[in-house]
């Protein structure tokens, strides 16, 4: 098993040869220095949820769903159509939006493997730039959680627990600093609320999947937790339009883990998996009701609030700071994203999730390679279309997992 985990290391670092820069650790906090707070450091807000697949939205296209409250956020925003996980899997995932960091050099390869402890954070980030930052809901992966801490640490300086309370503690804010809030929303992920409002009968199975009753019954849940997502989002915009000082001076992100826990999507290197919902509002800086085609991978997120606050981004992350994109959503950002994944480090010996992949995606086409004595002959490839368009004889992609 060590050989093969050593293998599929070697591989990953041929295949994606750009992230070979050392990672970037945590400075002493006794010797960091906490930024000097201007007045035009935007507020930050990130609203990110769990498994929710790209496609699963009114603005991303699915009239069936219901998500009023994701229109109404597109409408103030500029939506990313080609938005791209680094991992589909949570930890791995949800490490390198927080860390700038691919999975494989923050630590968190492995499903449920945490953050080294010397790896700085978001967080961190942002208490010496100076904010007042607050953790609500589901938090992410690091070493000893996500707890209270001092100013300066790798750690959120307060945690307010479930994300139901967010859109009080937006409505009362009234610090000095400027405020940096993650809002860590667990729906849509398993175990799913039981459907109540969606008509199994009628929901849009997509033509990869099997269309069974028991399809459209678990559509139908996920569809609802969806739903319910959505509803907790309303209440937090509704608490931002109540503070239109402070949503004046606020760059507001909305974003996913990873893909639904559905055929193709979590824990697999499709479109499915990977491509994820992303829209950015800020008050005369980003055009309201815009799209953009530049691709863009979360490992962006962190260096992206970096510059916007007015902070310089750190040598070694692999992430890069999109935000010329959203002030001009013509700009070009990447020409290729990667992704990656490993398998379960909390599951039994031959667990049927460790099976290494690793992802390029161009803006045309995806190119999967697994490297797993799971697969005959151990290699795996795939070409796949962007969109998930038709395709005629000329186009027809090239697919071939040997042994799937």
């Amino acid at each position: 098993m060590l050989n093969r985990r050593n293998t599929c290391y070697r591989i990953a670092m041929a295949l994606f040869a750009c992230f070979t820069a050392s990672p970037l650790v945590a400075e002493d906090e006794k010797a960091a220095a906490v930024s000097e707070v201007t007045s035009n450091q935007p507020n930050i807000i990130f609203f990110f949820t769990d498994d929710h697949g790209w496609r699963d939205s009114e603005p991303y296209g699915n009239p069936y769903i219901k998500t009023p409250n994701m229109t109404r956020l597109a409408k103030e925003s500029m939506q990313f159509m080609h938005a791209y996980a680094a991992s589909p899997t949570c930890s791995p995932s949800r490490s390198t939006v927080v860390t700038g960091l691919m999975p494989h050099r923050c630590g968190a390869d492995f499903f449920g493997a945490p953050i080294a402890r010397d790896i700085k954070v978001m967080s961190g980030y942002f208490n010496e730039a100076g904010y007042h930052t607050v953790s609500a809901g589901k938090g992410g992966y690091l070493q000893g959680g996500w707890g209270l801490s001092s100013p300066g640490s790798n750690r959120y300086t307060q945690g307010i627990g479930d994300v139901d309370r967010a859109d009080e503690y937006i409505r009362n804010y009234k610090g000095e600093k400027p405020l940096f809030m993650y809002i860590g929303c667990g729906p849509p992920h398993q175990p799913w609320q039981k459907n109540k409002i969606y008509e199994p009968e009628k929901i849009p199975v997509p033509p990869n999947f099997v269309d069974t009753p028991e399809t459209r019954l678990a559509m139908a849940d996920y569809y609802q937790d969806v739903t319910v997502m959505d509803e907790k989002l309303g209440k937090v915009l509704d608490a931002l339009d109540a503070r239109e000082d402070l949503k004046k001076n606020t760059l507001f992100v909305f974003s996913t883990d990873q893909g639904a826990h559905l055929p193709f999507g979590k824990w697999n290197l499709y479109d499915t998996g990977l491509r994820v919902p992303f829209m950015a509002s800020w008050p005369g800086v980003i055009e309201p009701g815009s799209k953009t085609e530049s691709m863009i991978n979360l490992a962006d997120v962190l260096p992206t609030f970096l510059e916007a606050s007015g902070e310089s981004i750190p040598d070694g992350l692999d992430g890069r700071s999109f935000l010329p994109v959203l002030k001009d959503g013509s700009q070009k950002h990447r020409d290729v994203v990667f992704g990656t994944h490993t398998g379960n480090n909390n599951g039994p010996e031959g667990n049927h999730n460790n099976n290494p992949m690793r992802t390029i995606r161009t803006p045309t086409h995806r190119y999967i390679f697994g490297s797993s004595e799971q697969f005959v002959g151990g290699i795996g490839c795939s070409f796949e279309e962007r969109g998930g368009a038709p395709r005629d004889s000329e186009q027809q992609s090239l697919f071939c997992v040997l042994g799937v």
